[in-house]
C-alpha cells in the first residue's frame, strides 16, 4: 500500500492532506480536519475506514467537515500574538511621535498667536474702511433707488390716468353699443311679431281652406255613396221584378229591355194574361 501526507512543506502546512493510493481520506484544506493525531476517536474511526477501503481499492468515503481545527487555531494564535507585537511597536512609535508633535505644535501655536495678532489688527483696520466704503456705496444706492423709484411712480400715475380715460372710453362705447343691439333686438322682435301674424293669417287661410275641401270632399263622398244605394235598390228591385210571375212571364215573351226598368208597381206582380200579345 502506498501512502503519503502532505506536511512540513510551509506550501502544504494548512492544507495538511493524507492520501492512500491516490485517494484523499483526510484534509484539513477540504475538510478542517486538523492533525490528524490530535482528532477525536470517531474521526480517527472514520479516517481508518477509509483507508481501508482505500486499501481495498474501492472509493473512500471523505470524513466530514469539523467545526474546530487545531492546525487553524494554532494558525490564529500565532498570528494574535504577532499582531500584539506589531500593536506595542507602534503604540510606542505613535506616543514618541505625539510627544514630538506636542513639541512642535506648542511652538507653532506661539507663532500662530503673534501672527493672527497681527492679522487681527490688520484686519479690523481693512474692516473698519470696507465699513466706511459700503456705507458710502449703500447712500448713493439708495439715492439712485429713490430716484428711480419716483421716476416709476410718476410713470405709474401717467399710465394710470391713461388706463382711466381709456376705461372711460371703453365703457361708452360699450353702452353705445348696447344701446345698438337693445335697438336691433326690439326691431328684430317687430319683425319677428309682423312675420309670426303673417304666418298665422297664411295658416288661417290655409285652414279655411283645407276645411272647405274636405267639406267638399265629404259631400262628394255622400253623393258617391248616394248614387250607389240608389243604384243598388234599383238592382234589387229589378232582380225582384224578374222573379215575380210577371217578370218572368215579360222575360219569357222577350217583352224585357235591356235598360233598367222603372219602380215597378203592384201590378207589375200580378201579371194579366190577356194584355200580352200572342205572337
Amino acid at each position: 500500500m502506498k501512502g503519503n501526507i502532505n506536511c512540513g512543506d510551509p506550501q502544504y502546512i494548512e492544507a495538511f492532506e493524507v492520501w492512500v493510493q491516490g485517494k484523499l481520506v483526510h484534509s484539513e484544506q477540504k475538510g478542517n480536519h486538523g492533525y490528524l493525531d490530535t482528532a477525536d476517536l470517531e474521526h480517527k474511526a472514520l479516517v481508518k475506514k477509509a483507508v481501508e477501503e482505500a486499501a481495498a481499492d474501492k472509493s473512500p468515503t471523505l470524513p466530514d467537515s469539523l467545526e474546530e481545527s487545531q492546525i487553524k487555531a494554532e494558525k490564529n494564535k500565532k498570528m494574535k500574538e504577532e499582531e500584539d507585537r506589531e500593536n506595542k511597536k507602534k503604540q510606542a512609535e505613535e506616543a514618541k511621535a505625539a510627544k514630538e508633535k506636542e513639541q512642535e505644535d506648542k511652538k507653532a501655536r506661539a507663532v500662530e498667536e503673534a501672527a493672527k495678532v497681527k492679522a487681527d489688527a490688520a484686519a479690523a483696520k481693512k474692516t473698519e474702511a470696507a465699513a466706511k466704503k459700503k456705507a458710502t456705496a449703500d447712500a448713493k444706492k439708495k439715492k439712485e433707488e429713490d430716484e428711480k423709484r419716483k421716476v416709476e411712480e410718476e410713470e405709474q400715475a401717467k399710465q394710470a390716468a391713461l388706463d382711466e380715460e381709456a376705461k372711460k372710453k371703453a365703457d361708452a362705447e360699450e353702452e353705445v353699443r348696447k344701446a345698438e343691439e337693445e335697438e336691433q333686438a326690439k326691431k328684430k322682435a317687430a319683425e319677428d311679431e309682423e312675420e309670426a301674424a303673417k304666418a298665422k293669417a297664411e295658416a288661417e287661410v290655409q285652414a279655411k281652406a283645407d276645411e272647405a275641401r274636405a267639406a267638399e270632399e265629404l259631400k262628394k263622398k255622400e253623393e258617391d255613396e248616394e248614387c250607389a244605394r240608389q243604384a243598388m235598390l234599383e238592382a234589387e228591385i229589378h232582380e225582384a221584378y224578374l222573379r215575380s210571375p210577371g217578370g218572368r212571364f215579360a222575360s219569357l215573351f222577350g217583352l224585357v229591355c235591356c235598360s233598367k226598368p222603372a219602380a215597378p208597381s203592384k201590378q207589375d206582380f200580378e201579371p194579366d194574361m190577356k194584355a200580352v200579345p200572342v205572337s
